[in-house]
Protein backbone atom coordinates (compact mmCIF):
# COMPACT_ATOMS: atom_id res chain seq x y z
CA UNK A 1 0.00 0.00 0.00
CA UNK A 2 3.05 2.75 0.89
CA UNK A 3 4.11 2.00 -3.10
CA UNK A 4 0.81 2.58 -4.35
CA UNK A 5 0.68 5.56 -2.46
CA UNK A 6 3.37 7.01 -2.88
CA UNK A 7 3.35 6.45 -6.47
CA UNK A 8 0.08 8.17 -7.02
CA UNK A 9 -1.76 4.68 -8.02
CA UNK A 10 -5.30 5.67 -7.16
CA UNK A 11 -6.77 2.25 -8.41
CA UNK A 12 -3.99 0.36 -6.81
CA UNK A 13 -4.55 2.05 -3.41
CA UNK A 14 -8.51 1.62 -3.70
CA UNK A 15 -8.26 -2.13 -4.54
CA UNK A 16 -6.10 -2.19 -1.61
CA UNK A 17 -7.92 -0.73 0.74
CA UNK A 18 -10.92 -2.90 -0.86
CA UNK A 19 -8.80 -5.81 0.71
CA UNK A 20 -8.25 -4.57 3.98
CA UNK A 21 -4.76 -3.21 3.35
CA UNK A 22 -3.55 -2.16 6.84
CA UNK A 23 -3.27 1.59 5.99
CA UNK A 24 -1.60 2.12 9.09
CA UNK A 25 1.69 -0.31 8.38
CA UNK A 26 4.81 1.50 8.66
CA UNK A 27 7.71 0.84 6.03
CA UNK A 28 10.87 -0.51 8.01
CA UNK A 29 13.12 2.43 6.60
CA UNK A 30 11.76 5.10 7.48
CA UNK A 31 8.55 4.27 9.66
CA UNK A 32 6.34 6.19 7.82
CA UNK A 33 2.84 4.94 6.95
CA UNK A 34 0.41 5.01 3.57
CA UNK A 35 -0.66 7.99 4.80
CA UNK A 36 2.61 9.67 5.12
CA UNK A 37 3.60 8.92 1.53
CA UNK A 38 0.54 10.50 0.02
CA UNK A 39 1.10 13.62 1.77
CA UNK A 40 4.58 13.72 1.01
CA UNK A 41 4.00 13.75 -2.63
CA UNK A 42 0.98 15.06 -2.36
CA UNK A 43 -1.57 12.99 -3.55
CA UNK A 44 -4.58 14.26 -2.17
CA UNK A 45 -6.97 11.58 -3.51
CA UNK A 46 -5.01 8.53 -1.59
CA UNK A 47 -4.96 10.84 1.55
CA UNK A 48 -8.72 11.21 1.06
CA UNK A 49 -8.95 7.75 0.27
CA UNK A 50 -6.97 6.38 2.87
CA UNK A 51 -9.14 8.77 5.76
CA UNK A 52 -11.92 7.68 4.50
CA UNK A 53 -11.50 4.11 5.81
CA UNK A 54 -11.70 5.61 9.65
CA UNK A 55 -8.95 3.58 10.19
CA UNK A 56 -6.24 5.81 9.89
CA UNK A 57 -3.54 7.24 12.43
CA UNK A 58 -3.51 10.69 11.57
CA UNK A 59 -1.14 12.12 14.49
CA UNK A 60 1.38 8.72 13.33
CA UNK A 61 4.41 9.97 13.41
CA UNK A 62 7.65 8.02 11.61
CA UNK A 63 10.89 8.21 12.37
CA UNK A 64 11.68 11.36 12.53
CA UNK A 65 8.89 12.41 14.46
CA UNK A 66 6.66 13.96 11.58
CA UNK A 67 3.01 13.49 10.91
CA UNK A 68 1.32 13.16 7.84
CA UNK A 69 0.46 16.64 8.02
CA UNK A 70 4.31 17.75 9.05
CA UNK A 71 5.36 16.03 5.87
CA UNK A 72 2.57 17.67 3.88
CA UNK A 73 3.43 21.49 5.16
CA UNK A 74 7.12 20.64 4.84
CA UNK A 75 6.68 19.83 0.85
CA UNK A 76 4.19 22.49 -0.16
CA UNK A 77 1.48 20.08 -0.41
CA UNK A 78 -1.42 23.30 0.33
CA UNK A 79 -4.81 20.81 -0.59
CA UNK A 80 -3.31 17.82 1.13
CA UNK A 81 -2.33 20.14 4.10
CA UNK A 82 -6.23 21.71 4.36
CA UNK A 83 -7.39 17.75 4.15
CA UNK A 84 -5.54 16.17 6.65
CA UNK A 85 -6.59 19.71 9.03
CA UNK A 86 -9.65 18.85 8.49
CA UNK A 87 -9.28 14.98 10.63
Amino acid sequence: LSYAAEGGNEEIVRELIRRQADVNAADDANHQTPLHWAALCGHRNIVQSILATGDAKVKQTDGSGQTPLCCAVRHGHADTVRLLLEH
